[in-house]
Order: C-alpha cells, then structure tokens, then sequence
C-alpha cells in the first residue's frame, strides 16, 4: 500500500475556522498533515484535527507589512519549519506571505518540494496601483510562477484577477468554494424554521469586518421600529469595530450574541432567523465583488434566505441558483421596501426556493477530499504536467 500523502500546510491564522476545516478536508482525503502559522490572538493555537501547530508568533488584522516582516525574519533561520518541510511530499501556502515563506524554507531545507499557493482572498495592496503594489505583484509572479498549483474559492478571483496577470495566467487552477465540511456521506437534518415574523431576523454570521453594513443595517432596522431585527455572530474586526459590540454600543434592534464553535453550532444559529445577510463592502469594488462567503453555503444548507446584491459574485451564483433576495441599487430603501411589506406568505416563497436548491450544493463530503488529496498527490509525482480545472 502507497504511504499516506505528507502535507506541510503554512497558514496565516491558526485561529481561523477555515484552517482546521481545510486541515481536516486533507486527513478525510488520507494525508498526513503537520502544520505551522501565525495567530491573530494572545491565546496560544490549539490543536487542528488532532496536530498541534508550530506557533509562528502573534500577528494583527490587516496588518500586512508587519506580516511579511515577521515572515520575513522567520524564513532567514533553520527550525521546527524547516524539518517539516523537508519531510513533506508537498507544501500549501495559505496566502503571499506563507508562499513566499514556504520557498525560503524549501531553499534552507534544500528540497525542490512542490509548492502549492492557496490564495482565498485578494489583498487590496495587491490591487494598488503605488509602488508597494507593483513590489507585491512582482513578487507574487516572480512566486507563483515556480508554484505548482493555485487553489482559490471563487471563479470571480481567477476571472477578475488571475486571468489578467503575465505569469499566472498558465498556473493550473483548483476551486475550492468555501462549502461546510462533513465528515460523513450523510447530510444533516434541516433545523425547525424560525417562528414567522414580523419581527424577521437577518443572521450575519462569521468575520465582523464590514462597518459600512452595520451602519446601513442600523439605519434600516430604525426605519423599520421592530419589524426587522439582526442577529450578529462571530469575531468582529478592532480595524473596522474598534468599540467592539458590547450592549453600550449596539442600536436597538441588531444583538451581538458572541463566537460560535464553527462547524458544532452551525444548525442552531441559523435555526434562529430567516435571512443570511450575504452582502459585504469590506473592499468594496475589489475583494468583496469576487469572492464567495462562507455564510450562502452554511445559510444554504440550512434553508435561510441569502440577501446579496446583484452586481457582484455571490449575487450572480444565487441568480444561477434561483434563490435569495437579490438587491440591484439604492440598498436602503429596497430593505425598507422589502421588509415593510413582507408577509408570511411571500417568506414562505423565498424560503420554498432556497430549499429547492440541492442540498448538495453547500457542503464537502468525504469523496471530495479525496478528490483533493489525489489531485494533490497528482502534482507530487507529475510536477511539471499543467491542468486546468
């Protein structure tokens, strides 16, 4: 029998639910897996689908330069890092900064190990058009270019931005959307609907980084006077909530009710609202037109009502779909409309058409991380052999 495919995987939050998801998509799939990253926290990592992480130091939100710094001294010296990455059949790179991390760490381990760039946002300082842009974007081709795979989670990254770019466009492509993981062949049970409104209750759920929605949410919930509540769970940004959402601060009608334990609480926090606000201005006009949130597969899979706005990629993929509330312009007063007008009846439509879309749809199963561990183990032992997917 062949030996389990050795993965080292280099992340930029041992904190993010997405990491141990992806740690545990490679172990359904068969690999063995060791990793090592940044945290965005005080609280030492904790162990990700049974492997404890190599702690790579304290790193902030948004903090890009203070990363590459902090990267940048750690990828001069042999260590823990090293020693993994010279016994892995191949490395992931979980943003630029690990990419460019992990060849330092190929060069002080002298093995020519395949590098695979997993870039599941695209940074705005890679977007600018300054001097700094320039430098990262060179970098990043100068980088991806001896890579020997990109995996990314919206088809609007490759079309928008890695389709355009000299010495990328030839690098083979893997999508991996944000789907839930499940560790079994069988889907869960659907949660009891929520009571019917008024009030009706938007769940957002997830990263906290967007103030330009809670201020729109804010105005139209006060315009509505408890017709419309939001329900806020998650990690909120100091960047962008330097405040925090403590009660002092929150307006009358959106409640911050804390963390949830991504995947265990999933079920529960959507069984409590109606709608998944799916709609984010974090960048806006770049990263946020492109990418595919978490929350349209976790409200998907549980039959909540996505609110999205037409223009931008997760509103095309709903439109494909035929489901969810889809907004065009002047969002404000089409909330109000909406929600000033909603019967039970009409919800009961949109939630009848959300549950139409397969249930499939939202979630990675077990064959799928299988298909993932063999493609990479594809790249393993025909490196120089281009696919497109």
């Amino acid at each position: 029998m062949a030996s389990a495919l050795r993965i080292a995987y280099l992340v930029h939050n041992t904190h993010d639910a997405a990491v141990l998801r992806r740690v545990r998509m490679f172990q359904l799939g068969g690999a063995t897996v060791e990793v090592a990253g940044f945290r965005r926290s005080d609280a030492p990592p904790k162990p990700l689908g049974g492997v404890r992480p190599v702690d790579l130091g304290r790193t902030r939100d948004y903090g890009f330069v203070h990363r590459s710094a902090a990267i940048g001294r750690a990828g001069l010296r042999r260590d823990s890092v090293t020693e993994m990455v010279a016994r892995a059949d191949i490395v992931v790179a979980r943003s630029l900064e690990l990419l460019a991390y992990a060849a330092s760490q190929a060069r002080l381990a002298r093995k020519p190990v395949p590098i695979v760039y997993e870039s599941l946002d695209i940074h705005r300082l890679l977007l600018s058009k300054g001097p700094v842009g320039t430098v990262l974007r060179t970098l990043e081709t100068a980088l991806a270019k001896r890579s020997a795979l990109l995996i990314t989670s919206s088809p609007g990254f490759v079309r928008n931005y890695f389709a355009h770019r000299d010495g990328l466009k030839s690098l083979p492509v893997l999508l991996l959307e944000n789907k839930l993981l499940l560790e079994t062949a069988d889907l869960p049970e659907l949660p009891a609907p929520a009571p019917l409104g008024p009030p009706w209750r938007i769940g957002w759920f997830g990263a906290l980084r967007d103030s330009k929605s809670f201020d729109l949410l804010t105005r139209v919930t006060e315009k509505l006077d408890g017709k419309l509540k939001v329900v806020m769970r998650g990690i909120p940004t100091e960047a962008e909530f330097p405040n925090g959402l403590g009660p002092d601060v929150m307006p009358p009608h959106i409640e911050y009710r804390g963390r949830y334990v991504y995947p265990d609480d999933i079920t529960d926090i959507y069984s409590d609202v109606h709608f998944t606000w799916a709609v984010d201005f974090f960048e806006e006009g770049l990263n946020s037109n492109w990418l595919l949130p978490n929350r349209i597969y976790e409200g998907g899979l549980n039959n909540a009502v996505p609110i999205a706005l037409g223009s931008v990629e997760t509103g095309r993929m709903l439109q494909r779909l035929g489901t969810g509330v889809i907004v065009e312009n002047d969002l404000e007063t089409t909330l109000v409309n909406i929600f000033s007008s909603l019967t039970p009846e009409r919800y009961l439509e949109l939630r009848a058409r959300a549950a139409a879309v397969p249930r499939s749809n939202w979630v990675t199963m077990p064959a799928d991380c299988a298909a993932l561990v063999d493609r990479l183990s594809e790249v393993v032992h025909h490196p120089r052999r281009r696919h497109a997917s």
